[in-house]
């Protein structure tokens, strides 16, 4: 009898702590929304920091993230399924970027670390809808704007409203000495135009 008592016993263990460590993994996932930058860290090695969002089929999302060890920051973005749909990973190295187009409506996941689970340190990661961005600040033509970039990985956006034909000029002046970036979407989500300042 006492052996069947704590066979029991053991067995319910086992279930509270399985049920224990998924509430853990749950609470562990940080949501993010478009055209959000976030800033975390990676504290033990093999780590990997979760987050989520809610995105629809077609859309086109860009994410970035910049790490503060030199090689190897790593993005895994995952479908509401589970099927991992898109992975960067940069080489020699602080920062990675992917653009993936979602197969699907639902709640995707992204996982941030080091791709060898062998570093550890702070990060910064950005999240984007290119096509119908969040957070982004209207900009006429002939206007100018001043703004800053205060997290790793972020980037601020700007929306216009253009006509078929128009040829337009955008110029950017940086605080930072190396490589202040551009980049223009069509309302499609297509990239078409991309410019990087290196060593002005």
């Amino acid at each position: 009898m006492s052996y069947q008592i704590n066979r029991r016993l053991l067995a319910l263990g086992v279930i509270i702590t399985a049920i224990v460590s998924i509430i853990g993994v749950a609470q562990a996932e940080t949501p993010i929304e478009y055209g959000e930058t976030v800033f975390g860290s990676i504290d033990t090695k093999a780590e990997m920091d979760t987050y989520t969002f809610s995105g629809s089929s077609e859309d086109i999302v860009l994410i970035r993230m910049q790490s503060s060890w030199y090689d190897g920051p790593e993005i895994k973005l995952y479908a509401p399924n589970g099927t991992l749909i898109s992975h960067g990973s940069g080489q020699s190295t602080y920062f990675s970027e992917i653009t993936q187009a979602l197969p699907d409506t639902g709640e995707y996941a992204i996982l941030v670390g080091d791709d060898d689970g062998d570093d550890t340190g702070n990060y910064g990661i950005f999240v984007q809808r290119v096509h119908n961005p969040g957070n982004a600040t209207p900009l006429g033509f002939g206007e100018n704007k001043s703004a800053s970039i205060d997290t790793k990985a972020e980037m601020d956006t700007y929306t216009f409203s253009a006509s078929s034909e128009d040829i337009i000029l955008i110029r950017m002046q940086s605080s930072w000495y190396d490589g202040p970036e551009i980049k223009l979407y069509a309302p499609n989500g297509t990239l078409i135009s991309h410019g990087s300042g290196q060593s002005t």
